[in-house]
């Protein structure tokens, strides 16, 4: 035959199949349209389960076809029976008989009688078929998008719950190898898939239902029951969502709600240890945002009060979530009215304002033992710190305030067999508690909200329970500042020994690849002095990630600069946040530059814990804090726990200090986020009150020893400066710790 006969052979040949193909994609789209919503095993229904069967294996092979690429649209792939599907308008049809049938079911097996028993062969055709084509369908989130996702949810829930109550029978399907395309399962992947993609559905969309049915806890136990027999790719996939889950802003601003009262907590701690716990490399590798043991709430070890006698209790917590601090980092990125928008709706709502100003009044800066008046509205200012004017930026969010009432919650639980301490009401704790924070709106803030989930109820109005006898929350002036480092000023033998102890070189040796990273973060963000401020890109990018900022830099995704095409890796966005943590962790575990940071705060508070005459605050039997990150990480570095993990928002330190019955000696426990810390490398939890305060105290710096040091007048531990090289060195350091205060602190 001629080349020319071969080719238009071959054409025909061609032909054919496209005729052939057109013919059933025809054939396909007519079965679809007569999907309807009959009666369960009637003649239309079976002959429907039969379709379901043929319109699952070809959207199984069309979703494996090379062009169906994971990110790409539905529109984008060869998927003709999810498109056939979704263009007449029956997925949401499919939804609703998928959940009547399975309903019918677990009725009929609970009962163990019925015709859907006696129909099992055409039962599993349906179940199997249609369950596998919604799985297929919800791969894509613009079919997502589409769902009746509070039916899916719901019957996500149903039948999670079935599965413990018919416990029996799932054990059966497990050991027989016949439930991966059975409801019993497929609903994880669901789950796991409208969670993967919950910001495109829109979180208050979906979030809501998932805490009304529960699915946190149902999904833990289920994990529990079947774990051990669940293959290793679908028990990862199950923890994956739950990852996912815990991720959410909802899960973290009602965490209560998802896991409630003992139960719940013991459930966890059984899943963690019986599955979740052989699962953290595989999570780890899939760069899951939350570790294992952040799946677990934390479990407070109470006081064995046959043994002692709580006599003080001394709280410092950092403040809750809050926004951005940075408005620029670099060239690269600087914020939009958009963003300020964003931020000023994510500020405490009404509701949460009353039962902040309902818990204490603010004393004057200057002049502790005098109350600001209140303003002509009669309420309290809750913006009265130093920046008020900064507004929205840098501070909290109405989640941060729920997340210290939280923490004032779990206070109140922890400490109510000891009502002599920690008072039971308002009115009491005015004469008790002493309350001191750093002058910052978001400070301010977060010691009420603790207060207020300390000692009212949040189920009931504020003003009910208002009291016009209130603690006092006092602050400082700037330069009188003890909570932070560098509050003040420049302290010239910090920098000294800053100087002698970091140096560019010690992040190369302890930061794998710090080189390259930070010349890529020049060029992704350009910071005009090429000096990269990991402190600030850690704290932007975490709250953008947090709370979905637009335009933002997802921590967990990839950053492309369209000016110049360079990506960043989810590993390089961790590692800079890496950086940051490092930096701390190798000043503040230097004894020498930690005592000059937190010294005069450390002498402060021992101070104020003591039993001497001369103390104004002996009788306080409380004794709060509120400042930032950068009091938590030196104060845990001064008593050797800090495990270079960033405090969360809302993290807490508790010195519980206590009498033994008996032998009347004082002994002290540390308390780090509801955990027993053991400082110093102790053995014992409880350590006397004595080697406490002496151990601490080696840290302590009383305000004219910190006068002598930082103004130059005690350097003798330090060599005199030598060049102008020298000099240069301290004028670069100090300029580091200025944009390191700012960017923890007190913004640009």
């Amino acid at each position: 035959m001629s080349s020319k006969g071969e080719y238009y052979a071959a054409k025909s040949d061609m032909d054919d199949l496209d005729t052939i193909g057109d013919k059933l994609a025809q054939d396909l789209r007519k079965s679809i349209r007569t999907l309807d919503h009959y009666p369960i095993l009637s003649d239309p229904w079976i002959e429907m389960a039969e379709i379901f069967g043929r319109v699952a294996h070809i959207s199984t092979v069309e979703s494996s076809l090379p062009s169906s690429k994971q990110d790409a649209t539905l529109w984008e792939t060869e998927e003709q029976a999810l498109r056939f599907l979704l263009e007449d308008g029956k997925l949401n049809l499919c939804v609703r008989i998928l959940i009547e049938f399975k309903v019918a079911q677990i009725e009929s097996r609970r009962d163990n009688r019925g015709p859907m028993i006696d129909y099992f062969r055409e039962c599993d055709k349906f179940e199997k078929g249609l369950g596998v084509i919604l799985r297929n369908a919800w791969q894509h989130v613009e079919v997502q998008q589409t769902t009746d996702v509070h039916a899916v949810v719901e019957h996500i829930g149903g039948v999670l719950a079935a599965n413990l109550q018919q416990s029996a029978l799932v054990h059966d399907l497990l050991r027989n190898n016949d439930i991966y395309q059975r409801q019993e399962m497929l609903v994880f992947q669901y789950l796991h898939d409208l969670l993967k993609n919950v910001e495109e559905i829109r979180e208050s969309r979906l979030m809501p239902i998932v805490r009304e049915n529960r699915i946190f806890m149902k999904t833990i136990r289920n994990l529990t029951e079947f774990g051990t027999e669940i293959i290793p790719k679908h028990k990862l996939l199950v923890a994956t969502a739950l990852a996912y889950l815990v991720d959410t802003e909802d899960f973290l601003t009602h965490r209560d709600q998802y896991i409630i009262g003992r139960e719940d907590i013991e459930d966890l701690v059984r899943c963690k240890e019986q599955v979740l716990q052989g699962l953290m490399t595989d999570l780890e590798k899939k760069k899951s945002p939350y570790s294992i043991d952040q799946l677990i709430p934390r479990q407070y070890e109470p006081i064995p009060t046959g043994k002692y006698t709580l006599k003080k209790l001394v709280v410092i917590n950092r403040h809750g979530d809050r926004a951005q601090i940075a408005k620029e980092l670099g060239e690269s990125y600087s914020v939009t009215p958009e963003v300020t928008k964003r931020w000023t709706e994510l500020l405490p709502q009404e509701n949460t304002q009353q039962f902040l100003r309902a818990v204490a009044f603010t004393a004057d800066e200057t002049n502790p033992q005098t109350l600001r008046p209140l303003p002509p509205s009669g309420q309290v200012d809750l913006y009265t710190g130093w920046d008020f004017s900064n507004l929205p930026y840098g501070q909290l969010t109405d989640m941060g305030a729920r997340q210290l009432m939280e923490l004032g919650q779990r206070l109140r639980q922890n400490y109510q067999n000891h009502p002599a301490v920690v008072p039971p009401s308002l009115a009491e704790a005015a004469s008790q508690m002493y309350c001191r924070s750093t002058n910052f709106c978001r400070t301010h803030q977060s010691l009420r909200g603790l207060l207020a989930g300390l000692f009212l109820d949040l189920s009931r109005p504020a003003e009910a329970q208002e009291s016009p006898i209130r603690p006092v929350i006092t602050a400082r002036p700037r330069k009188q500042e003890t909570l932070y480092p560098q509050a003040d000023a420049n302290c010239v033998a910090m920098l000294r020994r800053r100087g002698q102890i970091f140096s560019e070189d010690v992040l190369r040796r302890a930061v794998p690849a710090y080189t390259t990273l930070k010349s890529k973060m020049q060029r992704v963000f350009r910071f005009p002095d090429g000096k990269i401020n990991w402190l600030h890109i850690k704290e932007v990018l975490l709250c953008h990630d947090v709370h979905n900022i637009e335009p933002s830099i997802p921590l967990r995704k990839y950053v492309k600069t369209p000016e110049n095409g360079i990506s960043l890796s989810e590993e390089e966005l961790v590692a800079s946040g890496d950086v940051a943590t490092m930096t701390w962790s190798i000043l503040y575990n230097d004894d020498t530059l930690n005592r000059m940071a937190i010294g005069r705060f450390l002498h402060e508070l021992l101070s104020d814990m003591s039993d001497s005459d001369s103390n104004p605050l002996k009788d306080k039997t409380m004794l709060m804090y509120s400042g930032h990150d950068s009091t938590l990480v030196p104060v845990l570095c001064a008593l050797k726990c800090f495990d270079d993990k960033w405090p969360e928002y809302g993290s807490s330190i508790q010195f519980e200090i206590v009498e033994e019955k008996g032998s009347q000696g004082k002994f002290v426990r540390v308390i780090y986020n509801d955990r027993v810390m053991y400082p110093w490398g102790s053995t014992d939890a409880w350590l006397p009150l004595e080697t406490f305060e002496r151990r601490l105290g080696a840290l302590r710096l009383s305000e004219s020893d910190y006068t002598r040091c930082c103004e130059g007048e005690d350097l003798s531990q330090f060599a005199p400066l030598q060049s102008e090289e020298e000099q240069a060195r301290l004028k670069e350091i100090r300029e580091d710790i200025e944009r390191e205060t700012k960017a923890t602190t007190s913004g640009n």
